[in-house]
């Protein structure tokens, strides 16, 4: 970890004066927002942000688990480009001599309506678009050229979430883009529109947009606070190095297996927790919420989708049989219920069949223990019947509270629960970090925790044009690139004191 590298007072005066001796004409600079200093809750948690999870399939991709250990972070006052660096801004730089070209001239992903040729090349069309193909460092010669540097990540989250007021969402209420449906599809009551015609160039992600914007035209995609265009047109790179447990406390036991032939989508954790977290609490308080877990999770199969019809004369139709696995499951789960209220094992195991709530002879235990078990299997699966998703994520909110309930946990910091690599199942995650700061910036990551092996790689931040769902544009998204792309753009952000935030 480092600390931002604060750059000098009078860099921009020095740069006009340069820049005026030489007779090159500067652009017309970027306006910067001046964002307030404050404690924000960094990091998401919705552990399936863009509703992909099915019934015994949860998503357990990496790079979302890495956003979902909220935590607070207290930050600094500073200042951020309200909009991302230009094409001509930073061809002025590289007329300079202050940075070099760009290493990707054309944008947008090949053989899709995002992709332009030749992007860089022509400045006399794209000059007011955000310039991308830029290298982390060719950005950061950038943003000190600028008088700045880039912005960390915690930074760039506090000001993509209005300073930790709007966590859903960068843009603004009233767009019609839901975070989780298909920007090309549907509106936020859910009902179809053509493409995206409520918010139709005004917000620069999928079929709204269908190609890059210029910087700032999209109405919709900004701030309380006057930023815009952080939830889409391009991704952006932030200071700092990718680490999957940047968000975690302590990070040891961890290790990246990677695949082979280089393909970093398929990455994953060897199993286990870290020696810090196993040896916290006892393998009684986990054991127990796995236990419930795994028969939620079943009730959560063999319910979603399936069709609510009398069994209990002919159960051979397919949709009977999965009727009966998903009581099975259901009885198992209700047996907890009932002996949490008081009912001994012996008086509920079996007896689902002579279940009767107005009656409970049939118990022996506590007449209300008894009673609850009967409501329980009479009720269906809370979510089952909206869809697998909504029934797996209520699994997994009942897996946390499980353990946070019993087993022993810091009181100022509870453990993170999330998915399981390897079995995808509910599991312990992490210790959330405390006592961060917008001024610290993950660098020197071990090899054991890098995204690629041997090879620094850097935190992307925001949604781009090519993005087709809004989710992707989620301001707590990050993903990880080590080298220029056709989506990534950047912006700078500057210290108090300095000219471009006095």
């Amino acid at each position: 970890m480092r600390r931002i590298e604060r750059p000098l007072f009078g860099a921009l005066v020095g740069l006009s004066l340069l820049a005026c001796a030489e007779g090159i004409k500067p652009p017309e600079g970027t306006s910067a927002a001046r964002i307030e200093g404050g404690t924000f809750t960094m990091g998401a948690e919705d552990r399936d942000p863009c509703s992909l999870a099915t019934p015994g399939l949860l998503e357990c991709d990496p790079l979302i688990q890495s956003e979902i250990i909220p935590h607070e972070v207290q930050v600094a006052t500073f200042c951020i480009d309200t909009t991302e660096v230009t094409i001509e801004q930073y061809r002025h730089c590289v007329e300079r001599g202050d940075c070099k070209k760009a290493d990707i001239t054309n944008a947008g992903r090949n053989n899709e309506a995002s992709y332009i040729r030749r992007y860089y090349n022509e400045p006399d069309t794209f000059a007011d678009f955000p310039v991308v193909g830029i290298s982390h460092e060719s950005a950061e010669d950038y943003c000190k050229f600028r008088g700045g540097r880039l912005p960390s990540e915690a930074e760039w989250e506090f000001a993509a979430t209005s300073r930790g007021t709007r966590p859903t969402r960068v843009y603004g209420e009233g767009t019609g883009l839901d975070a989780q449906i298909n920007v090309d599809a549907r509106r936020s009551d859910g009902t179809l529109v053509n493409g995206c015609a409520d918010s139709n160039g005004q917000i620069a992600l999928g079929g709204c947009a269908q190609k890059f914007l210029p910087v700032g035209v999209a109405a919709k995609d900004a701030t309380e606070q006057g930023v815009k265009d952080l939830a889409g047109n391009v991704s952006e790179w932030v200071a700092d190095e990718f680490d999957f447990l940047a968000y975690c406390e302590n990070r040891d036991g961890y290790i990246v297996k990677r695949p082979g032939g280089g393909q970093p989508n398929n990455i994953a954790f060897t199993n286990g927790l870290p020696v810090a977290l196993s040896s916290a609490f006892s393998n009684t308080c986990e054991q127990g919420c796995d236990t419930a877990y795994g028969a939620c999770e079943q009730i959560c199969r063999a319910s979603f989708g399936t069709p609510r019809v009398d069994c209990n004369d002919n159960p051979t139709p397919i949709e009977c049989r999965f009727d009966v696995q998903r009581r099975d499951f259901q009885r198992r789960s209700c047996e907890q219920t009932a002996r949490d209220a008081g009912a001994t094992v012996a008086n509920v195991v079996g007896l689902d069949a002579a279940c009767d709530a107005a009656d409970p002879a049939w118990c022996d235990g506590d007449p209300a223990a008894c009673a609850a078990f009967c409501t329980c299997l009479a009720a269906d699966p809370p979510g089952a019947d909206f869809n697998g998703n909504a029934c797996i994520n209520t699994c997994l909110d009942d897996y946390a509270a499980c353990f946070a309930g019993s087993c022993p946990t810091s009181a100022t910091s509870p453990v993170a629960t999330t998915c399981e690599f390897a079995t995808k199942h509910a599991t312990p995650w992490c210790l959330p970090r405390k006592g961060a700061t917008g001024d610290d910036v993950r660098t020197s990551v071990p090899d054991n925790l890098a995204f690629r092996e041997g090879q620094a790689s850097w935190v992307v931040r925001g949604g781009s044009v090519a993005d087709q769902l809004a989710c992707l544009g989620r301001p707590t998204r990050r993903t990880v690139q080590n080298a220029p792309q056709a989506l990534v753009g950047f912006r700078c952000a500057y210290d108090t004191g300095t000219p471009t935030c006095n």
